[in-house]
């Protein structure tokens, strides 16, 4: 009887000791988990997240995302995505982005960003050059026209007079017989004014005035 109950000791120490053994395991390099469904519901807090592939499919919802390295290739949807510091280097290649706040301070180098004034035509920058003009009004475009500039130039010794009107089958007059001092230049500011159905304009004196139009149309 005492042999059985001593053999019967040993093995419960040493199964106790092989349990305390796995309960104070820590540390280590971790092992690698895959995630190929959505994420459960319920209040998951991932420390760092590494993306070695696509992003599966699902109702993913994830609070911060730190990217150490090129977005993997696949078929990556993400809602938004808050960066707090300068893109990673590699070859990060993202389609739209909207930059509801300052750009973070970093070394951010963005390759070519065109800022177009909001105004009552389309996108496409115009520029007339420089016209010498006639003595009769001439549309020197027919399409509608926000002018941001006008330049007037009198090229002679005498005072000379412009008249400049928009393109409409009853044109509205912006200028009319406006003088122009001998030899000055005249910029006229109209803050992306539209002038529907184009430009027109004309001189007093034939080749006495150069003219030239910058805008949106």
């Amino acid at each position: 009887m005492k042999t059985i109950i001593s053999v019967g000791v040993v093995l419960g120490l040493f199964v106790a000791g092989t349990l305390v053994a796995q309960l104070n395991q820590s540390g280590g390099a971790g092992t690698a988990v895959t995630i190929s469904a959505a994420l459960p519901a319920g209040s998951n807090v991932i420390g760092n997240v590494g993306l070695n592939g696509a992003i599966p499919t699902g109702a993913n919802v994830i609070g911060n995302v730190g990217i150490n390295g090129a977005i993997p290739t696949g078929a990556n949807v993400i809602g938004n995505v808050g960066i707090n510091g300068a893109i990673p280097t590699g070859a990060n290649v993202i389609g739209n982005v909207g930059i509801n706040g300052a750009i973070p301070a970093g070394a951010n180098n963005i390759g070519i960003v065109t800022s177009v004034p909001r105004t009552a035509c389309g996108t496409t920058a115009y520029d007339s050059g420089i016209v010498t003009l006639s003595t009769t009004s001439t549309a020197v475009t027919t399409t509608a026209t926000c002018i941001n500039a006008l330049l007037f130039v009198n090229t002679t010794a005498a005072t000379q007079t412009v008249t400049l009107t928009d393109n409409q089958a009853t044109p509205v007059s912006y200028l009319t017989s406006f003088q122009l001092p001998a030899n000055s230049t005249f910029i006229y500011d109209l803050q992306y004014a539209k002038l529907a159905g184009g430009v027109k304009w004309a001189a007093t004196n034939a080749s006495a005035v150069n003219a030239q139009i910058v805008g949106l149309q």
